[in-house]
């Protein structure tokens, strides 16, 4: 079903969330938890929850991942959605590591919010 929040004006904000650009980042994710039946009549409510991710700044833009094909699929190009008056968060920027040249491992996890799901390979059998 489609879930039509025009109706609810400025209280549905997630309507108004664009998808960050190339050289920004999402600060919140829908969750799993869902609510409302959408085969119910109409009048009724129905949504998903969402989160923040990380800390949002005052006047920053939220924004939330459409998904890797939604612009390929419409034939748009992504682009940063930040302005002056209202940025959204930007990716950091990665800087160089001494140790990789000393031939230190250094293994750096960064936990973005995303809702893709990682699949591990299955392991070779040799």
């Amino acid at each position: 079903g489609v879930i039509d929040p025009t109706p609810c004006g400025v209280s549905s904000q997630l309507q108004f969330m664009s998808n960050p650009g190339p050289n920004e980042v999402v600060n919140n994710r829908s969750t799993n938890v869902c609510f409302g039946d959408t085969r119910c009549p109409k009048g009724t409510i129905v949504g998903r929850e969402f989160m923040l991710c990380r800390a949002v700044k005052k006047d920053e833009q939220l924004t939330q991942w459409y998904g890797a094909e939604w612009f390929h699929s419409r034939g748009i190009v992504r682009l940063d959605t930040g302005t002056a008056e209202h940025p959204a968060p930007r990716k950091r920027v990665k800087t160089h590591d001494a140790r990789v040249e000393h031939g230190a491992v250094a293994a750096v996890a960064l936990k973005e919010c995303t809702n893709v799901s990682h699949r591990r390979r299955p392991r070779s059998s040799s």
